[in-house]
């Protein structure tokens, strides 16, 4: 069977358990980590690999109107994390094959179609490597069959629709669908009868099989001003104005990102106005590369941001094709001598202020600034937390530390109400980024289960200690009247990359 497929098996015959675990290390080194290297977009690589992938993802901006959810699960959440973890570990195989900064522009539907191939695999690889992991900490269990010696688990299936970009790179399409599609999710009537007049007469190329726009100025109109406000009042404000990122400030950095939205925009308007037209989106795909001076001096002159700075930021966002581990949403350039090159999609749907704080937080040069906007965050959320529970009647303190003999406790908040004099509540609150991989999800479930640990403490302190010592540490609480303790784990929940 395909490494990359799950089926089916009878138990019969099948080696579960420790006496599975020998056999399971042989399948991962030999067949599973390397199925990837038999895909036709490795066994063809050349100086458009990078290219072709980036354009393999830009391709579901025309899936999504021309084929709604029918790629990588039925699910909008099911969608986005497969769509995700496929494009990544394509990337990180791209790399590992030298091939990732390849990324001269080319015309190549069947190119693009294998790419779009080694993104699903991927995506399946990315499932499967978790039920692995997963094996590997005691989660799950797995069977063996004796006889081919495969590794079988019981998994959702992921549909391969490679078939269906094939219609999307090859097909024409009725005149003005797709792009009204857009614009009608985007904005006002108004603002789409402005945008339907000014697109037309905004300077292009198409060439190499995608669009090249040589005149910005559009991007000063006030449609996509507001187009591009709105988009970023959507990404989750996590970072606190005035915070210096080393080496460029948060505002900076939106300054930047708001401009690029706008660019893709801009962008992903005229290659399905091309669509739209009669063109073959393989041929006037929104993907871009372009040289490296030539980008910088346009965010430059289009954001007021100077050189110095722009290159800062777009350095610490370029895939570092020397780490196995690196994550293209992470850092969503290519880069390649004098060459810069990016998918639109991406740009567009990344929330960059928790990519960047995710980005920082795994490098050792700037984990400790993440670590230090991370505790704010924590204590800012706590301080709004406690204001919602006080619009409600609740009394409250934070991050106090108790003691009890030998025992320390530290609690983040403590509420009580008059209306349930006979109840505390305690809580226990975590700001951390939302983790999006397995080892994350397992390490962010330990912490909080030594939450839990931490609350029990906090009750059986509290529990323990005279009331006229309790009144001392919080004086709003009729400890005379306590009877119950309640204890809550709060957590900071988002999606990763939305």
């Amino acid at each position: 069977m395909s490494p990359m497929k799950s089926k089916k098996q009878s138990t019969q015959n099948s080696l579960t358990g420790h006496e599975a675990e020998t056999l399971l290390r042989e399948y991962e080194k030999n067949h599973l980590d390397q199925y990837y290297k038999s895909l036709p977009s490795i066994q063809q690589l050349n100086e458009s690999s990078g290219y072709y992938l980036l354009a393999a993802y830009d391709t579901l901006n025309l899936k999504d109107i021309s084929h709604p959810g029918e790629y990588f699960g039925s699910d909008d959440l099911g969608q986005t994390k497969f769509t995700e973890e496929g494009f990544t570990q394509a990337c990180r195989w791209l790399s590992a094959e030298g091939a990732i900064s390849d990324i001269t522009p080319n015309y190549g539907s069947r190119a693009i179609k294998d790419s779009f191939h080694l993104l699903v695999e991927g995506a399946k690889y990315a499932r499967i490597a978790d039920y692995h992991m997963m094996y590997g900490r005691g989660i799950i269990d797995i069977r063996i069959d004796q006889n081919s010696k495969s590794v079988f688990f019981d998994h959702t299936s992921i549909r391969d629709n490679v078939h269906d970009i094939e219609l999307v790179l090859e097909q024409t399409y009725d005149r003005s669908r797709y792009l009204g599609s857009l614009l009608q999710g985007l904005m006002s009537d108004d603002e789409v009868a402005q945008i339907r007049k000014i697109i037309p007469s905004v300077s292009r190329l198409i060439e190499n099989g995608h669009v090249i726009v040589t005149d910005l100025n559009a991007l000063q109109e006030d449609c996509f001003k507001n187009i591009a406000r709105r988009l970023m009042k959507s990404r989750e404000q996590l970072i606190p104005a005035g915070t210096d990122l080393d080496s460029f400030t948060i505002e900076e950095l939106t300054i930047f990102w708001t401009s690029m939205i706008s660019w893709c925009l801009l962008i992903e308007m005229i290659s399905l106005q091309s669509v739209d037209s009669g063109i073959k989106f393989d041929k006037c795909m929104s993907t871009q590369v372009m040289d490296k001076i030539e980008f910088a001096g346009t965010i430059e002159r289009l954001t007021g941001i100077a050189r110095s700075k722009v290159d800062n930021i777009v350095e610490r966002l370029s895939f570092d094709a020397s780490n196995p581990k690196s994550d293209i949403f992470l850092q969503p350039f290519l880069s390649k001598d004098d060459k810069i090159a990016w998918s639109t999609r991406l740009i567009g749907e990344t929330n960059y202020q928790r990519n960047m704080l995710k980005l920082m937080s795994r490098t050792d040069s700037y984990r400790g600034i993440a670590a230090n906007i991370i505790g704010a965050r924590e204590r800012a959320l706590l301080g709004d937390l406690g204001k919602y529970l006080e619009a409600r009647g609740f009394a409250y303190k934070l991050l106090t530390e108790i003691t009890l003999d030998e025992l320390t406790g530290d609690i983040d908040l403590l509420a009580w109400n008059k209306k349930c004099s006979d109840q505390i509540l305690i809580i226990e609150f975590k700001a951390n980024l939302p983790p999006d991989e397995i080892n994350e999800v397992n390490a962010f479930t330990e912490e909080l289960i030594h939450g839990q640990s931490q609350i029990e403490k906090c009750i059986t302190i509290l529990t323990g200690m005279q009331d006229d010592l309790k009144r001392e540490i919080f004086r709003f609480v009729e400890w005379e009247k306590v009877r119950y303790y309640f204890g809550i784990n709060v957590s900071y929940a988002g999606l990763p990359n939305l």
